[in-house]
Order: structure tokens, then sequence, then C-alpha cells
């Protein structure tokens, strides 16, 4: 075989290992463009649930102080009632156990 059939056969082997990298590389950044959307839409959920729980806490927050401004310390309640309550509580609490 001549030279030109042998440079013939190198250039083509060139040609087509480009093509093959072209190709690898297509699919890679099309690859790369769709974890990047979704890694977008995760950090949007992920953004909207932790404003969610930042109101869920403000809103238990609240609600805590409010049943702390209005509890009445238990020295001034009627020892008879504390005792049933207490009593209740461990009732319930020996059936769920």
């Amino acid at each position: 075989m001549t030279w030109w059939g042998w440079l013939l056969i190198f250039v083509l082997i060139a040609v087509l290992g480009a093509e093959v990298i072209g190709l690898q590389l297509r699919s890679l950044w099309h690859k790369a463009t769709a974890l990047a959307d979704e890694l977008g839409r995760a950090s949007d959920s992920i953004t909207a649930l932790t404003d969610r729980l930042e109101e869920l806490e403000t809103a238990a927050r609240q609600r805590a102080a409010d049943e702390r401004a209005h509890a009445v310390p238990a020295v001034f309640e009627d020892p008879l009632t504390l005792r049933r309550e207490r009593h209740l509580r461990a009732r319930e609490n020996s059936r769920r156990a």
C-alpha cells in the first residue's frame, strides 16, 4: 500500500475518533444541563420547605408563649383537681404501654 493510502486510513481514524469524542461530549453536555436543571428545582423545593418550616416553628413558639402567658401556677390550683389529673394521666400512660 502506498503512503497516501496509509495517510487516508490515518485521517479516517482521526475523523471517526473526533466524531466519537464529539458525540460523547454532546451527551455529557446534555446530561450536565439536565443535572443543573434538576438541582435548581431541588433548591427551589428545599427553599420552599425551609420557609414553611420556619413559619411552623414561629407559630409553635407563639402558641407556646401564649400558653405560658395564660398558664396558672399549680400553687394556685385546687389540690384535689391536680391529683385527679395526675391519676388520669398515669392511667392513660399505663394503657399505652
